[in-house]
């Protein structure tokens, strides 16, 4: 489930979204409960919407709020990834708590994102 968006200013409340003035700017996307099948694509979907922006440099996924990580949620990972690479914006998974962190960490995908604790 997205929870919101934070601007590097301020919490906005879910999707709700502000022109952007500066030249570069990060986005963070805030992710809440199980990233399972059921909420992978609509948090694909918030990610996707961020790395997107016009003049964003960095989006800032903010996990500490998942709770369960499954297969789909690591795919949606891997997909964001490839998306961010494509843009050419640098995509960080930060904060991942002990269970999604060790889902992450047994199938190696730590090597291939970006994780902040």
């Amino acid at each position: 489930m997205v929870v919101g968006w934070q601007q590097p200013s301020r919490l906005e409340t879910p999707l709700e979204r502000e022109p952007r003035t500066s030249a570069t700017e990060l986005q963070v996307v805030r992710l809440a409960g199980e990233l399972d099948a059921a909420s992978a694509a609509s948090a694909f979907g918030a990610v996707f919407d961020a790395l997107g922006r016009r003049r964003t440099s960095a989006v800032l996924v903010d996990c500490f709020g998942i709770s369960l990580l499954t297969a789909a949620g690591l795919t949606m990972m891997i997909q964001a990834q490839r998306r961010a690479d494509a843009c050419g914006v640098t995509l960080v998974f930060a904060r991942l708590r002990d269970l999604p962190l060790r889902t992450v960490r047994i199938t190696g995908l730590d090597r291939r994102l970006t994780l902040i604790a």
